[in-house]
């Protein structure tokens, strides 16, 4: 939302800044980035917060080093000095923030789909632990009933509540 408010009012901004037309005009196309910057950005940080706080911080840090650093900081360095061959926007500033931009964007789509995968996976465990419980519970009550020919209270309900109409004994 700040990023779209920056672009859409970015001439009064700049002029704040300076009167220097030719300044005015390399900054425009400028704040053109800011808006999808910010959001890649809102995005990674949220997936590496939540990630964080499911006690995983490695992958995070992988991430950035190859999404921010390589591709966002190199790739920008190797854009704007190295690649004659591109397009005339992406030389100079605007080729490092096309590159940052990119590499947060980067960033956030690879926390994000790890956060997807973790929280798809602890679930399953989840489901998992909770059939084993239900399992254990299941198994100790048999051999309850096969030792003893006797049923706990919950279970003694259970089959009589299931033998409506039956003669109850006791």
């Amino acid at each position: 939302m700040l990023g779209s408010a920056v672009y859409l009012l970015r001439e009064p901004l700049i002029g704040l800044y300076t009167g220097d037309p030719v300044i005015i005009a390399a900054a425009l196309p400028l704040l053109a980035w800011v808006v999808l910057f910010h959001v890649a950005d809102a995005a990674q940080t949220i997936a590496a917060f939540v990630l964080r706080a499911h006690r995983i911080a490695n992958v995070p840090l992988l991430v950035y080093v190859f999404a921010i650093w390589v591709i966002g900081l190199g790739g920008g360095y190797v854009v704007v000095f190295f690649l004659d061959a591109g397009p005339e926007w992406l030389r100079g500033a605007q080729g490092f923030w096309s590159m940052a931009t990119l590499g947060v964007g980067l960033a956030a789509v690879c926390l994000a789909g790890y956060l997807g995968w973790t929280l798809r996976r602890e679930r399953a465990e989840s489901r998992l632990v909770s059939l084993t419980n239900q399992a254990r519970a299941a198994r100790t009550q048999f051999r309850k009933v096969r030792n003893t020919g006797r049923l706990d209270g919950a279970s003694r309900w259970l089959k009589k509540s299931s033998n409506i109409g039956e003669p109850h004994t006791t």
